[in-house]
């Protein structure tokens, strides 16, 4: 697996977003104690992030103005990606985009970093 590529989700909510919750699971136990520890909250929301928001920040992901009302949110993670080839196994990234009428999309990124 290349985890060097870059790994860029475009969510789309042509109604405009409400929310993007974000949940990250992991079946190496050591990366699962660092989301813990950096999302307490898991899943959150991008749009509400609360003690969130520092870490989403320092990750250079959108929240908040960033997230409520567009249409489209970019979720680049590629940073983030580039730090899973210390963390072998599976990773999960299920984004769920809840736009202004209630309608929800979900799907699943997921990046194995066992053979990184």
């Amino acid at each position: 697996t290349d985890l060097s590529q870059e790994v860029v989700v475009d969510l789309l909510a042509p109604e405009g977003a409400a929310h993007v919750f974000v949940e990250i699971t992991s079946d190496n136990a050591e990366f699962s104690g660092v989301i813990a520890e950096m999302f307490p909250q898991n899943p959150f929301d991008l749009a509400e992030p609360g003690e969130a928001e520092e870490n989403l920040n320092n990750l250079g992901l959108p929240i908040k103005d960033a997230v409520i009302g567009q249409q489209k949110v970019i979720f680049d993670v590629t940073q983030f990606v580039g730090l899973l080839g210390g963390f072998p196994g599976v990773h999960q990234f299920k984004l769920t985009v809840e736009d202004v009428n209630g309608e929800k999309a979900e799907a699943t990124l997921t990046i194995d970093s066992s053979n990184a």
